[in-house]
């Protein structure tokens, strides 16, 4: 295991995002009661843990440096997304994703983990688009089950999808508000607010 500081201020572009469902394993825990309200417009500063299941690549150490850089500038910006209001449209089988622009991050730490799973602390910035009751959910999942059908899913757009499944919503907002992971038990646990209406 590596434990690397780093620092960096990046601008996150609009994503539009299909995604096709896989066959999950999640805990369909019941949301917890209490209602959460977003506000719109309103800038909050989050520090929050991410994951992301690296794809290794390169012959030598320069070529895995540049392939490792790569890697994050693909998949980071979209991790951090999801810890603030996506707009999601849901028909059988598919998700299409609309993640804020508005959206900036600092690298803080960096630890590998096992099974080329890293993570990420970071210090994020962005603004609440989404308003409305909303429901927390507490979704559970195998790291197994981001490697099903040979397509490598990331983990906190995962538990975005398994949260809007749990609350059988085909639009709205969903955001992720932690999620940590359990070597032991190679298990991840989220939480996920969802707003519809």
């Amino acid at each position: 295991m590596k434990n690397i500081k780093k620092s960096g201020l990046f601008s996150l572009a609009l994503l539009l995002v299909p995604l096709f469902m896989q066959d999950c394993h999640s805990n369909r825990q019941a949301p917890v009661s209490a209602a959460v309200t977003g506000s719109e417009g309103v800038m909050e500063n989050r520090d929050v843990s991410l994951y992301l299941l690296y794809v290794p690549g390169g012959e030598d150490e320069a070529s895995r440096y540049a392939h490792k850089k790569r890697f994050e500038s693909s998949h980071i910006p979209q991790a951090v997304a999801a810890f603030f209001p996506a707009q999601f449209v849901y028909s059988p089988g598919k998700w299409v994703w609309s993640f804020q622009a508005d959206i900036s991050y600092q690298i803080t730490n960096e630890l590998d983990l096992q099974a080329n799973l890293r993570k990420y602390e970071v210090r994020a910035s962005g603004s609440g688009l989404e308003t409305g009751a909303g429901r927390r959910y507490r979704i559970t999942f195998r790291l197994a089950d981001l490697n099903s059908a040979s397509i490598i899913r990331q983990p906190g757009l995962y538990a975005l999808e398994q949260a809007t499944l749990r609350a059988a919503a085909e639009t709205g907002y969903a955001r992720l508000e932690s999620i940590s992971y359990n070597p032991a038990r190679k298990m991840f646990r989220a939480e996920v607010i969802v707003i519809t209406g």
